[in-house]
């Protein structure tokens, strides 16, 4: 058991590292593609702790296996001296001298690399995983007569929107309902090929103590053409939930004691090891990775100074103007933007410690 549990852990640390090193990947294939010259490609972060030199780019393993980078020539100038002499330094080979739609693809790439991982995880999980499930209700059951002044679903409706929420794949219901602001919804389904707009105090799948209703749905064909297509729709699920809980975190619908790094991710991997069979650990520890893997594309797209969205960002002008910003600028932002997420980070620590075994 213990061993076993130590296994678990293992399998969702490298995963967790395999995805983030997949982000700094898409930034190094693509750097190569246009010839900007890569200085190092690290995996973690700290001080080396062992590194080879192949080519022109130097390979590390740094001692905190949280993270890496690729650095990029001409992407930090103050760093240059760390890598080259200045007689060594190839301006045409320099991050900031390519184009601006170059720099912009490069930048981009992790973000794409990130998205394109959890497509291939969530076709392995729905391909090993049950049934798939569509929208359509095959059949209610439960104790719900106390709703009285709700109306009533039926079995075949096709769910759509709850509270103005599209519905696309299951994992969209659960959502709909955990993030809604009280128990009464208003739902749109497909009946005989219509839209009918109901209003109803649904929707549990755990009895409480008074009335409840529980919800069962149609199973789809479980060929390869519904498994790529329901994965990528579960993807895409998974993108837009997460954008949406991320406005709703700036706009004070949803507490920031929501927000989880990785000290709360090794927490949740080390409770589903040792309390879940070694199958259904394995299958929702790769299900929780392939979620990071789509957040973090979220979080590195925002238009944040020192975040890939937030350096696109500062690329606008120097497509009009053919003039990039001055590096002096750059930095002022950069720096900004370093200490808001270094901030955050401190903030998303603190609650992972604070529910820390909880």
């Amino acid at each position: 058991m213990i061993i076993s549990t130590i296994l678990l852990c293992l399998f969702g640390f490298l995963l967790f590292n395999f995805i983030i090193m997949a982000h700094e990947w898409g930034h190094f294939i693509t750097a190569k593609k246009f010839g900007v010259k890569v200085n190092e490609f690290a995996v973690g972060m700290g001080p080396k702790i062992f590194h080879v030199k192949k080519g022109e780019t130097l390979y590390s393993l740094r001692a905190f296996p949280i993270g890496g980078f690729c650095a990029l020539q001409g992407e930090e100038s103050i760093e240059e001296s760390k890598y080259n002499d200045k007689d060594n330094i190839d301006p045409k080979r320099s991050f900031k001298n390519k184009p601006a739609w170059q720099k912009a693809i490069i930048m981009v790439a992790g973000i794409t690399i990130n998205f394109f991982v959890a497509i291939i995880l969530s076709i392995i999980l729905t391909f090993f995983g049950g049934d798939i499930q569509s929208n359509v209700i095959s059949e209610i059951s439960g104790n719900y007569s106390d709703f009285s002044n709700s109306e009533t679903l039926k079995e075949g409706d096709e769910i759509v929107a709850i509270n103005n929420y599209k519905i696309h794949v299951s994992r969209d219901i659960k959502y709909a309902i955990r993030v809604s602001d009280s128990n009464d919804f208003d739902v749109d389904v497909i009946r005989n090929g219509q839209l009918v707009k109901i209003r109803t105090s649904l929707v549990t799948e755990i009895p409480n103590e008074g009335s409840f209703m529980k919800i069962n749905f149609a199973t789809i064909d479980k060929n390869l053409f519904n498994i790529v297509r329901y994965a990528v729709a579960d993807v895409m699920s998974i993108l837009y939930s997460s954008i949406n809980s991320t406005v709703m975190l700036i706009t004070g619908r949803l507490s920031m004691k929501n927000l989880s790094g990785p000290i709360g991710i090794a927490s949740n991997v080390g409770k589903i090891a040792s309390n879940d069979s070694c199958g259904d650990a394995l299958f929702k520890i790769t299900s929780m990775m392939m979620a990071i893997s789509i957040g973090l594309s979220v979080f590195n797209g925002f238009p944040i100074p020192a975040l890939d969205g937030g350096r696109v960002l500062l690329l606008i002008p120097e497509i009009f103007t053919g003039k990039p910003v001055s590096d002096k600028i750059e930095m002022v932002i950069n720096s900004v933007g370093l200490v808001l997420i270094l901030l955050l980070t401190v903030l998303i620590a603190y609650n992972d410690i604070r529910s820390w075994g909880t």
